[in-house]
């Protein structure tokens, strides 16, 4: 009988633990959970301002690489996806490569196409967020880019939200994480010349909704004792 009840304790543990495995949630040596994923990353881009061009300026979009021409002169956007295992904490504060921005030219000096409307949209670079393992999730992210233009060409941040989420694979108790979010992404102002850019992004657990809706409600539970308290034991002056 206490052979059986050591194995069936065995077994459990093990399969716990094998559990635990299948879902990449995991110790990291700070006695922190990490949440272990696979990420693929790739890209759309798409010409949006084609109808405002005046004559001579053009878009050609194909995928992961976009030109962009003006007169003589011309340059073509290509981003390289990156494939990495990520490990995600409720800690922020590593920059994690998304991928990289290759830009080549023809003529010279480049100029954008000229446009009919003033700042108006050029193109649009959607990056894609793929995970499979440990469970099959997606996400995006859209930066729009305008005609308006300095030393670089710069992303708008603020037609969508500033990150995407993904999903994951039930945390073990009491852990109530519900999502990966990435965020804070940079390295998006497309220059105007050779050099590579990397395009890098922050990844981090968020509690669950419902978790955080219950975190608020207790301390405002606590913040109503703290104030029936006093108002039933008012401090007195000092003498």
């Amino acid at each position: 009988m206490l052979s059986r009840l050591r194995s069936t304790i065995l077994t459990g543990i093990v399969l716990g633990a094998t559990s635990l495995h299948a879902q990449a949630w995991n110790r990291l040596p700070n006695g922190e959970w990490g949440y272990t994923h696979n990420l693929t990353t790739s890209a759309v881009f798409s010409c949006i301002g084609t109808p405002y061009f005046l004559p001579g300026g053009g878009c050609i979009a194909n995928g992961n690489s976009l030109t962009l021409f003006s007169a003589a002169s011309s340059m073509t956007i290509t981003f390289t996806g990156a494939i990495q295992s990520v490990i995600a904490t409720n800690q922020r504060n590593m920059d994690l490569v998304m991928g990289t921005l290759t830009k080549t030219f023809t003529g010279a000096p480049f100029a954008l196409p000229a446009s009919a409307a003033p700042n108006g949209p050029l193109f649009s670079f959607d990056l894609l967020l793929t995970s499979t393992s440990p469970i099959a999730t997606s996400g995006i992210m859209r930066f729009g880019y305008t005609s308006k233009t300095g030393a670089s060409l710069p992303f708008d941040c603020c037609d969508s939200p500033d990150y995407t989420a993904l999903a994951i694979a039930p945390p073990p108790a009491p852990l109530t994480y519900g999502r990966v979010v990435y965020d804070t992404f940079r390295g998006l102002d497309i220059t105007f010349d050779t050099a590579p850019q990397t395009i890098t992004a922050r990844v981090g657990l968020v509690p669950e909704p419902a978790s955080m809706l219950l975190l608020g409600a207790g301390l405002l539970a606590l913040g109503g004792t703290v104030h029936r308290r006093r108002r039933q034991h008012p401090q007195r002056a000092p003498h």
